[in-house]
């Protein structure tokens, strides 16, 4: 919802050198170029115009536009007044009293942990445009947070956002004292539920100076900013934009304006580039090669279909293989200053058919030795393992995962650290234990110092891409760090697809699309897929697989009952009840599930139809054999088994336990590992498969060896963590588990008097933790408690210091992370 993380990255930092040479995929970046020597154009890696933005010069440099400030509310005068506005009003909407003009400062005093106040305007704000940020002049003396949140003239009524004042998308944390200080948040596009957003022809803007009874605020300014008012105020140079919810690095540039870059291009050199625009009448864009005789020779003249859009191309410079050459990039409007975007322009340079690894040998001989050229990650979200036939369910809901398995490695006994998505896949791709990492609520990012999953495979020279179909999986958690380019979960309704929760389809051919671009590159890919998620009902031909028409109509009248008894809103609208909500609608519990747990099994089915495209596809395009596939899930589900369902609540089996499967170069065949191991092991496991070093702050180990039927030592004890988050109800509690095979010990912190602080369960007969052992062996209970504390006493101290974390960048590193999104 909310760009603030504060800390650097440091895997992102800008390296000076232009050249870079290549040992093989395993050692896509390296040194050993030799000193003074001349360049192996044979062996150039990739060159990414956004890292080395210091070399790139600046034709014709454009002024900046002067900018008005087209929604700003202030209380100089007296009275609340505004820019370009008319008839601004102002009045508390709860929670507040004794509110008034005083010094140029709208002052009052809360009464309550939500107090709203209302600025209003006749005259629509972000008309054509689109809301990028919000800012507040603020001064309270108590409290933690600060938020706005701008609406349209027409909507629900105002108490709605008053009870859910915690989920504004433009919030910040708060320092409360005697000054005013001012907060920028930049959004995110994130969907808001039943909290509606209006990001154009704002009307009305909802302030809460605070978030505790009792404060006293002064607020001195509020001010939106639109995406065209913010462009317009950046200077020319590399940042982090999205056009249709399709984000990307990428350099900003205004006509006249001329971006040259000198290179030495290597065998089968490329162009990787996309551009687009968010202003009419649109640029043309013009990409030129000039050789050292001076000649200047046109490569491509671009169009782009619409504004918002990007138009992605791969521009061969074959002609110019072996030369110094200089880029140059320009784009012709109407208008002088008319914004253009150069999305992750790259110079690369293709491989040859087979990739050998440092010691392997090439052509026929090169064998198993070959390092994967692309790196896959399939992540399912909320799957739970127990539901497919691989592991013993009755119905056969994923026949290409199982084949999968089967020419792979599957792991019979894998759990996640987290059970909703935010938090789980977080710890996948950083290798932290959220303990660790930071990550337990919506606004919670990992901290931009911490190296990711795309970022380990950046560094090494893979050109990096990722899909996210909710925004916990995005930039919301600076996931979309080392990533070039990002499908926000917005864009699956690109084109008029209505978004749904079953985006594995769009994301496959957005894939493949992709991979079809940069087929003869190392690639890693994560695709993120949403199917398995509620709402259950798949899409055709998977709808009908095991419910029939009057299954159907059953369940829509069930779920009409259960609505005026499901009091959580989020829980009401994707007809999630609890056992007691279920008892209160009088309903059939028992064919309630039956029939969701058949949708949610089509779900898994159409899901598993579109692996098997993807597998399809990167057989198409001739990778297959040099890829690595790793299905993952997030997190499972629960249907009643404790009583709720939904996930993210406890730490049970039917939301921990989850499946992974490893396919392809490197990964043994036939192998079920039936050892616990944790989604923590994903990263180091790729890594080590690719032969790339694993990051010394991972916690997590490398499966390579249990893959091979190696020796690994003392098995490893599993965690997995569920923290109460600000929205959640006062009688919810932290929760910890602990699996060591065949145990598993649950750990509630200061529980209500009718939970247990510890529950025992035996996983071996009792997977879905429904039987609590804790009374019949409590010597098991005592050594497991103290080890589960001490575990978690350890992870907690993991955590970085952010202070020290940007002490450890320079001032120009720190800017350029911010001017790429992460701070």
């Amino acid at each position: 919802m909310r760009k603030v993380a504060m800390y650097p990255a440091t895997s992102y930092r800008f390296r000076p050198v232009l050249l870079i040479c290549a040992l093989g995929v395993g050692a896509w970046v390296s040194a050993g170029c030799g000193s003074g020597s001349s360049p192996d154009t044979t062996t150039i890696g990739p060159v990414s115009l956004v890292e080395r933005w210091s070399e790139v010069r600046i034709e014709s440099p454009t002024p900046l536009p002067q900018v008005a400030l087209l929604a700003e509310f202030r209380f100089d005068d007296g009275s609340l007044s505004a820019a370009s506005m008319k008839d601004v009003t102002w009045k508390a909407v709860d929670g507040v009293e004794d509110l008034r003009i005083e010094d140029g400062r709208l002052v009052g005093r809360t009464t309550t942990d939500a107090p709203v106040i209302v600025l209003e305007t006749s005259t629509p704000l972000g008309v054509d445009d689109e809301l990028w940020a919000g800012k507040i002049s603020v001064q309270a003396s108590a409290g933690s947070n600060v938020a706005i949140h701008p609406l349209a003239s027409t909507g629900p009524p105002l108490g709605m956002f008053v009870a859910r004042a915690a989920e504004w998308p433009l919030s910040s944390p708060l320092i409360s004292g005697d000054e005013i200080k001012t907060y920028s948040v930049v959004l995110d596009r994130v969907f808001t539920l039943e909290l509606p957003l209006s990001e154009t022809e704002v009307t009305r803007i909802l302030v809460q100076p605070t978030d505790v009874a009792g404060a006293e605020f002064a607020i001195e300014s509020v001010r939106l900013v639109f995406r065209k008012e913010h462009l317009a105020s950046i200077p020319s140079g590399p940042g982090w934009h999205g056009l249709g919810e399709v984000f990307r690095e990428a350099i900003v540039s205004r006509g006249p304006e001329v971006l040259r870059f000198a290179a030495t291009l290597g065998e089968r050199p490329w162009f990787d580039l996309a551009v687009g625009s968010i202003e009419d009448p649109l640029p043309v864009f013009r990409v030129e090669v000039a050789t050292k005789d001076g000649t200047v020779e046109p490569l491509a003249e671009l169009e782009v279909e619409a504004v918002d859009r990007w138009r992605a191309v791969r521009l061969e410079l074959e002609p110019w293989a072996g030369q110094d050459v200089e880029i140059r990039l320009s784009a012709a409007a109407e208008r002088p200053e008319t914004v253009a975007l150069w999305g992750a322009p790259t110079l690369r340079h293709g491989l040859a058919d087979a990739v050998p690894g440092d010691d392997a040998v090439s052509g026929d001989e090169a064998g198993s030795d070959e390092r994967p050229r692309a790196v896959v990650v399939f992540l399912a979200d909320t799957l739970r393992s127990d539901h497919l036939d691989a592991w013993g369910h009755d119905r056969e809901t994923a026949p290409t995962l199982t084949r999968l398995a089967a020419e792979g490695v599957r792991f019979e006994n894998a759990v996640a650290q987290g059970t909703w998505t935010k938090v789980s896949v977080s710890s996948i791709l950083t290798s932290l234990y959220p303990a660790s990492n930071g990550v337990a609520d919506i606004n919670d990012r990992v901290a931009a110092s911490e190296t990711t999953l795309a970022e380990a495979f950046r560094a090494a020279g893979y050109a990096t891409f990722a899909t996210s179909s909710v925004p916990f999986s995005g930039q919301l958690t600076n996931l979309h760090q080392g990533v070039e380019v990002l499908y926000e979960f917005g864009a699956a309704s690109i084109d008029g697809n209505n978004y749904r929760s079953k985006t594995a389809k769009v994301w496959v051919d957005t894939f493949l699309e992709w991979l079809e671009i940069h087929h003869d590159v190392p690639v890693f890919a994560l695709v993120h897929a949403m199917d398995p998620h509620s709402p259950f009902q798949p899409e055709a031909p998977y709808d009908t697989m095991w419910v029939d028409s009057e299954a159907e109509a059953e369940f829509a009248e069930q779920s009409e009952r259960l609505q005026a008894h499901i009091e959580n809103p989020l829980m009401r609208r994707f007809v999630a009840p609890s056992l007691e909500e279920i008892a209160a609608s009088g309903i059939d519990k028992d064919r309630f599930v039956e029939i969701e747990k058949a949708w949610y099994d089509g779900s898994i089915r159409g899901l598993d139809a579109e692996l098997a495209r993807l597998v399809a596809g990167l057989e198409a395009i001739g990778v297959a054999e040099h890829s690595v596939l790793a299905f993952i899930a997030d997190h499972g589900e629960e249907f009643l088994e404790h009583g709720r369902h939904w996930h993210g609540t406890t730490v049970y089996g039917e939301v921990a336990n989850v499946p992974l499967v490893f396919w392809g170069r490197g990964v043994p065949q036939g192998r079920v590992v039936t050892e616990t191991v944790q989604n923590l092991d994903i990263m180091p496991t790729l890594l080590d498969l690719a032969g790339l070093q694993i990051p010394e702050r991972a916690q997590g180990r490398s499966l390579v060896p249990l893959m091979s039927g190696l020796e690994n030592g003392r098995a490893q004890p599993a965690f997995t963590e569920h923290r109460v988050r600000d929205e959640d109800t006062p009688d919810e509690y932290n929760s910890f588990a602990m699996v060591e095979h065949p145990w598993k010990l649950v750990w509630n912190v200061d529980p209500p008097a009718d939970v247990a602080e510890y529950e025992l369960y035996d996983r071996s007969v009792d997977p879905l933790d429904l039987r609590d052992l804790a009374s019949e062996h409590p010597e098991v209970v005592a050594r497991l408690s103290g080890e589960v504390s001490r575990w978690l006493a350890w992870a907690e101290s993991q955590q970085l210091d952010p202070a020290a974390a940007n002490n450890e960048m320079s001032a120009e590193e720190l800017e350029r992370l911010r001017s790429l999104g992460y701070l």
